[in-house]
């Protein structure tokens, strides 16, 4: 259950009820180019109808033709230290600042509690570009301090956010700052 993985968040709303009319929406996504040994596919930015949205089930899969629930009802209204995160890289327009903030609600996820947990992490996540030369042992230090820089300040300001769910098997369900409007089916 999602609600086991993440971290520190309590249930807002439940936005409607489960007799609604169903809406959804396909994600749309770009390759950052960014992969690793942490996760099967590369890091995507993700938009659902050019809202934001964030993986909440690291290696699980996230395709274009999946469909998210977007109707009253099928989707969760949250509160927690994820909020605070998603708020802040939401508007990242650089393929470093969608993977950061990604990699950042992941390691809160695993509940990494060490530096050296979240640099073994950031380095699983960087792996390709680290092993090829694109990457310094520096920036991979950089980075880590950054992550635990968000995480210590999420933890410090939770902030609202929704879950989006799909039924395609081995899916990752989507996280955003702002509510997704859908389309009838």
């Amino acid at each position: 259950d999602i609600l086991d993985q993440m971290y520190g968040i309590n249930l807002l709303a439940n936005d409607g009820d489960a007799s609604a009319s169903d809406t959804v929406v396909k994600p749309t996504l770009v390759s950052t180019g960014i992969s690793g040994t942490a996760h099967p596919d590369p890091i995507y930015k993700i938009k659902l109808n050019g809202v934001t949205a964030f993986c909440g089930s690291q290696g699980k899969h996230c395709r274009s033709y999946y469909t998210y629930k977007t109707g009253e009802g099928q989707y969760k209204k949250m509160n927690g230290p994820i909020g605070y995160i998603i708020n802040n890289y939401k508007d990242s327009h650089t393929n470093m600042g969608t993977a950061m903030g990604q990699i950042t609600i992941w390691a809160m996820q695993k509940h990494f509690s060490t530096k050296s947990q979240i640099f073994k992490f950031v380095l699983q996540c960087y792996d390709n570009q680290y092993r090829s030369g694109a990457m310094t042992y520096t920036q991979l230090a950089s980075i880590t301090d950054s992550v635990i820089f968000y995480i210590n300040r999420a933890n410090a300001n939770p902030m609202p956010y929704y879950i989006y769910y799909t039924d395609a098997q081995n899916a990752q369900v989507l996280f955003t700052a702002d509510k997704v409007k859908g389309s009838t089916i």
